[in-house]
């Protein structure tokens, strides 16, 4: 790993990087992986890019470790407009002490053994639609997964499970997901024009407020019959403070799980799309994880999945290889130490999460993509981050991997499916994220 190394009166000053802004964030916005691969090539680490500010990146485990392990404190919360606009008031944008309240309020929602209590859901939520497959049917891998992460986070965390209520949800959730990926939303945002008159950002504000909406209605129902509900939204409509007041005021509910969705719908449909992409396409990987499943009864004991080692490696091999947020940007409070600079107020700096998970030095053959590696060795939190890391780690940590795990588990032992292609595409930018230049395509062959 190329070490870049300061000189003593250029410690305050940012590390090399591109010279010229424009170019650099239209490459970011385009394809980052060539931008963050070509940029360490040239100038080592860590290096500085101008995505949406000058942002100092590092994939090495030192500075890494040098960015989590800071308070919240030493990071400022969203600055762009652009970001408050579309995450409002939710956890996100806060540091310090209000950060970690309302982190506080929404774990006990999102830790293991409450997630436990969902597996079930998620079992049911899988079969039920591969019962709508019918032999022969030609499947974007994508696209169903996207349909299945949608009716569980809408039934699981939205605190829903009439028919008609997920429904009308389910629409307003995809008319929110299409005006957020939406390539004139995203380059006009990018460029700080948001005035409705702007390409994509009139329909993001209504598909946005209709959302907003459908959750301002649920916590009502939520609140007339408390415990006829459960889910993280119902947690947080009847939190309440030490003096009994109510934790969150409707607004940051709102915006609190219009931020769990960006954070975990899209993501674990990119993540269902590639995990069966990847098993079946090495038979000897789907043989070795449907031996495992074999004895498992998913419909009686959905949590088994948790205890089976090659399928808790198969998705931490996933979320290596196929991480859907390749970098973790926070912005600088007061001047932060890294790797030999000083990295001064008003930057960003970022943890890229896929030079470092591509790190030759850290994973042997890291373009292999191969589930043994984490049956053999555990990784440090500095050298495997899918989710980021640190006080400001991903609340859907716990949530993300669960259910791919549930999701896998249910579809290698109820049906057969045949890639069209073995191949993996290669990764390109998906709205805020990275997916698959081409559709994962499959056929379903019938029942297993």
């Amino acid at each position: 790993m190329t070490a870049t190394s300061p000189s003593a009166d250029a410690r305050t000053a940012l590390p090399p990087g591109p010279r010229f802004a424009l170019p650099s964030r239209i490459r970011y916005l385009r394809d980052p992986i060539a931008l963050f691969a070509d940029a360490r090539r040239r100038y080592g680490d860590p290096f500085t890019v101008t995505t949406t500010m000058p942002t100092v990146f590092t994939a090495d485990p030192v500075g890494v470790k040098q960015i989590f392990t800071a308070a919240t404190e030493h990071f400022r919360p969203l600055q762009m407009e652009a970001q408050k606009r579309v995450l409002g008031r939710s956890f996100t944008g806060h540091s310090g002490p209000e950060h970690r309240r309302q982190r506080a309020v929404m774990a006990p929602g999102l830790r293991a053994d409450a997630l436990q209590r969902l597996a079930a859901q998620m079992v049911d939520a899988t079969l039920q639609h591969i019962r709508g497959w019918r032999p022969g049917a030609e499947l974007d891998l994508v696209d169903e997964g996207m349909a299945i992460a949608l009716e569980i986070i809408i039934r699981a965390l939205f605190s829903v499970d009439d028919r008609p209520g997920i429904e009308v949800r389910k629409a307003a959730v995809r008319d929110f997901s299409r005006s957020l990926s939406d390539k004139a939303f995203l380059a006009t945002s990018m460029m700080g024009l948001l005035n409705p008159a702007f390409p994509g950002q009139a329909t993001f504000i209504r598909s946005r407020q209709r959302l907003q909406d459908l959750l301002f209605e649920t916590i009502r129902d939520i609140r007339a019959e408390p415990g006829r509900h459960t889910g993280l939204l119902a947690l947080m409509a009847t939190a309440t403070r030490e003096d009994g007041s109510p934790a969150f005021d409707d607004e940051e509910i709102a915006d609190n799980m219009i931020t769990m969705l960006i954070a975990g719908h899209e993501t674990s449909a990119l993540s269902f799309g590639w995990t069966v992409q990847a098993v079946l396409a090495d038979p000897a990987i789907h043989a070795r994880l449907a031996e495992e499943l074999a004895p498992v009864d998913l419909v009686a004991n959905p949590n088994a999945v948790h205890t089976l080692p090659y399928l808790n490696a198969v998705v931490k091999e996933v979320l290596r290889f196929w991480t859907p947020v390749p970098d973790v940007l926070r912005v600088v409070a007061e001047p932060l130490e890294l790797k030999g600079w000083t990295i001064p107020s008003g930057t960003q700096v970022c943890a890229c999460v896929w030079l470092t998970h591509f790190d030759p030095e850290i994973y042997d053959d890291p373009w292999r993509f191969d589930p043994g590696r984490f049956v053999e060795r555990r990784y440090t939190a500095f050298e495997y981050y899918p989710f980021g890391g640190g006080e400001r780690v991903c609340v859907g940590n716990t949530f993300a991997p669960m259910e791919l795990k549930v999701l896998l588990a249910t579809v290698i032992k109820s049906c057969r499916i045949e890639l069209h292609d073995t191949a993996f595409p290669r990764h390109v930018r998906t709205g805020f994220l990275l997916g698959p230049k081409t559709p994962l395509r499959a056929r379903y062959l019938g029942p297993a």
